[in-house]
């Protein structure tokens, strides 16, 4: 485990409705290398290792999950 000593704060939005112009804005603001990602949930899924692979898939990073290939979205 990385340990940090001052670590940036943590923003999460949710959109519950998935209003398309809130997810405009997320997919403009997506920006790994500044530290801001949007990302896709699984939909369906429930599980927190789920949302893992799924933060790995909008860092571009492969998934050791095979179902997790076909539910990546852009």
């Amino acid at each position: 485990m990385l340990d940090c000593p001052n670590p940036p704060p943590v923003t999460v939005v949710l959109d519950p409705y998935d209003d398309v112009v809130h997810t405009r804005a997320a997919l403009a603001a997506h920006a790994p290398h500044h530290g801001r990602l949007t990302v896709h949930p699984t939909p369906g899924a429930d599980a927190a290792i789920a949302l893992a692979h799924d933060i790995l898939a909008a860092l571009g990073k492969p998934s050791p999950w095979p179902a997790a290939a076909s539910s990546t979205r852009p």
